[in-house]
């Protein structure tokens, strides 16, 4: 029976971790910035290493002031458009090659007293595949199997 419980050990701490590594390599952006004056234009580069599929969020952070309008634009660094995003929300994309992209953001920050001045968040991260949620609830099933066992041995114990 001891054996049974070491394979249940490591088979739930191999589904965990393989559940936990599945997108370890998709690299993204997250980015928090601000838009000082009217009408502004900021951007930043960042890489894609995997051809998953690409969750882009942009937020009006409504601190300070609220946008009058916002949007997101991500392109292939030199390349065409990928994803356009015209108000706050979120949508996806599937990048068409590995490397570099770009994220620009279109701002009019509101008007805070005598400045106009909004922040803004965007975040590009790939969306788990299937396959990693299956692998994960996998492994969260095991380490609960094993803690179930683990408990009716330990109370079996104190009543003797």
């Amino acid at each position: 029976m001891p054996y049974v419980a070491n394979l249940g050990r490591v088979a739930g701490a191999a589904a965990l971790a393989l559940g936990l590594t599945a997108n370890s390599n998709a690299a993204g952006l997250e980015w928090t910035d601000s838009i000082l004056d009217n009408p502004s234009v900021v951007s930043r580069s960042f890489s894609i290493d995997s051809l998953t599929q690409q969750r882009v969020s942009l937020f009006d952070n409504a601190f300070l002031a609220n946008f009058d309008f916002l949007s997101v634009l991500i392109s292939r660094t030199g390349g065409a458009t990928a994803a356009t995003l015209l108000a706050p929300g979120t949508t996806t994309f599937t990048p068409t090659a590995i490397g570099s992209y770009t994220a620009t953001v279109f701002g009019d920050p509101g008007a805070l007293g005598a400045r106009s001045v909004s922040t803004f968040g965007v975040t590009v991260a790939a969306v788990p595949e299937p396959e990693t949620w299956a692998m994960m609830l996998v492994g969260m099933g095991l380490v609960g199997w094993q803690l179930r066992r683990k408990a009716k041995a330990s109370g079996a114990t104190r009543l003797v």
